[in-house]
C-alpha cells in the first residue's frame, strides 16, 4: 500500500486537500499554505491546483530523503520535479514534430553548416543562421 506523505504531515495536508480551515467546514484557498519556490519551469505566481498522489513506501522514502538533502519541502521539491518532467515531455514532443517535418519535406540543416555558423559567433565575419535544404541522404 502506498502513502501520500509521512504521518506527521497527513492531518495538515488532508485539511488542505479538502479545502477546510482548521476546526471549520468553510473552504480555504488551496494555495494558502506550502508556498512553492520559484523556478524557471515553475512560477508560484500562477494559479495552483493541489493534487494528491500515492507513492509506494520506497519512493516515498527516497522523496523524503531527497527533500532533506535539498533542504526544501516535499511540496516544493515535487512541484519542481513535475515541472521538469512535463518540460521534458514537451521538448520530446517538439523534437518528434521537427523530425516528422523532416520526414515530410526532406529538408534539414547540415551539421557542417551549423558548425560553421556557431564557429563564426563573435567574430567580425559572423554568418547568418543556415537555412534548411534538401538532405542528400
Amino acid at each position: 500500500m502506498g502513502r501520500v506523505l509521512h504521518a506527521t504531515q497527513r492531518c495538515t495536508v488532508a485539511s488542505e486537500v479538502l479545502g477546510l480551515a482548521k476546526g471549520s467546514a468553510r473552504p480555504i484557498g488551496l494555495h494558502s499554505r506550502f508556498p512553492i519556490g520559484r523556478d524557471v519551469l515553475y512560477d508560484d505566481a500562477m494559479p495552483r491546483t493541489r493534487l494528491v498522489i500515492e507513492l509506494d513506501e520506497e519512493l516515498a522514502a527516497r522523496l523524503e530523503a531527497a527533500t532533506a538533502r535539498s533542504q526544501t519541502s516535499i511540496e516544493t521539491f515535487a512541484a519542481k520535479a513535475v515541472a521538469r518532467a512535463v518540460a521534458d515531455v514537451e521538448a520530446w514532443a517538439e523534437d518528434e514534430a521537427a523530425y516528422a517535418e523532416y520526414e515530410r519535406t526532406g529538408e534539414a540543416i547540415p551539421l557542417v553548416a551549423m558548425e560553421d555558423w556557431v564557429r563564426s559567433w563573435g567574430t567580425a565575419n559572423e554568418l547568418p543562421p543556415p537555412a534548411p535544404c534538401k538532405s542528400s541522404s
